[in-house]
C-alpha cells in the first residue's frame, strides 16, 4: 500500500505568482503590499504537490489510486483480534462487514 507524500515544488505556476508578489511588494512599496503579500500566499499554496510514495508521480489529493503505477492509497489493514480472545480473523472480518 502506497502513501501520498506532499511536498513544495520550487518551479512552476507557484513559484511565478511568488515572484510577482515579490516585484510588486519591492517595486510598488508601500501600495504593493495590498497586492504582492496575497500574491505570495496564493503562491505558496499552489507550490505544493501531492506525489504516490512508490512511484513519485503528480496525484490528486483525493486521489485512491496512482494513475502512474497503479498503487493503492490509503487501503486500511482489517484489524486482527486480540491474542486469546478466542475469535479468528475471518470471524472478526466478517463482523465488521
Amino acid at each position: 500500500m502506497a502513501n501520498i507524500i506532499k511536498k513544495s515544488e520550487f518551479a512552476g505556476a507557484g513559484m511565478f505568482i511568488q515572484l510577482l508578489g515579490v516585484v510588486f511588494c519591492v517595486i510598488a512599496f508601500p501600495y504593493g503590499l495590498i497586492l504582492g503579500l496575497p500574491l505570495l500566499i496564493v503562491g505558496g499554496l499552489k507550490a505544493n504537490v501531492h506525489l504516490c510514495s512508490d512511484c513519485r508521480g503528480k496525484v490528486d489529493k483525493k486521489a485512491t489510486v496512482c494513475p502512474h503505477c497503479r498503487a493503492r492509497f490509503g487501503e486500511p489493514d482489517l484489524p486482527t483480534a486480540p491474542k486469546g480472545s478466542g475469535r479468528s480473523d475471518s470471524n472478526l472480518r466478517d463482523a465488521l462487514r
